[in-house]
């Protein structure tokens, strides 16, 4: 789960930020959280009880709350991802000096907007950067490990169904893929089924996808995969 906070005394611009970067984690399908606040001191006083990874500042006129708070966070967490945002260049120095990990102008550009947010997530979550080659008879492409629901085997064809609905067959045993795969995300919940967990929606006896399609779970470790599911669930939050 990805957490935002959106810190800006402009709703004009602190919504504009709010829809572009909910259009965009949902192209990356990304599970998210975004606060907003509109005075500093604030979420000055939240952040001591939240937890974000990506902080939006917005700077529109001298206000010394809001460079102090700018340094009152990276004061607090040397690592932490603040990110400026205003209508005007003049706050650059301080972003530099704050090491902040970047600067974007309104309006905001969506292609910049998107190259820096991509940048972040990489940093903060560095599997989304993972993928899957693949050579069918008509070519060889790379899949995203984020838009695999899950792959199904049948004799030795291995099925790859993404989120979009696209499906690949590959020749090869779903032991082997699962070995090249090697991520945590990924669970072997039937002979013939790997699923990615992070597009589970709800399990039972069985998982149920958010796509609408369901998923068996071995007979005899019904318990047992479903444990390993929430274990899941709790090192993602």
């Amino acid at each position: 789960m990805l957490r935002i906070a959106i810190c800006d005394e402009w709703e004009n611009s602190r919504r504009e930020l709010y829809a572009l970067l909910t259009d965009l984690l949902s192209k990356y399908r990304m599970h998210f959280t975004i606060r907003e606040y509109q005075e500093v001191n604030n979420f000055l006083e939240q952040y001591e009880k939240e937890e974000y990874q990506i902080i939006f500042l917005g700077f529109h006129a001298d206000k010394p709350e809001k460079v102090q708070a700018a340094e009152k966070l990276r004061a607090l967490d040397d690592d932490q991802c603040i990110v400026f945002f205003s209508d005007s260049r003049k706050f650059a120095l301080k972003s530099q000096e704050v090491f902040a990990s970047g600067y974007l102008l309104l309006p905001f550009e969506q292609p910049k907007a998107e190259a820096l947010l991509y940048r972040l997530i990489r940093r903060e979550f560095p599997q989304t950067d993972k993928s899957f080659e693949i050579k069918t008879k008509k070519e060889r492409c790379r899949i995203p490990y984020h838009d695999i629901l899950y792959l199904e085997s049948q004799n030795r064809i291995v099925m790859i169904h993404q989120f979009d609905g696209a499906v690949y067959q590959i020749y090869d045993k779903l032991n082997h893929v699962e070995q090249v795969l090697r991520d945590s995300r990924f669970l072997r919940c039937q002979q013939s089924f790997l699923i990615n967990m992070e597009h589970v929606k709800e399990v039972n006896t069985k998982f149920l996808l958010r796509n609408g399609v369901s998923i068996p779970i071995r007979r005899g470790q019904v318990r047992q995969i479903r444990d390993i599911y929430y274990r899941y669930l709790i090192s993602q939050k």
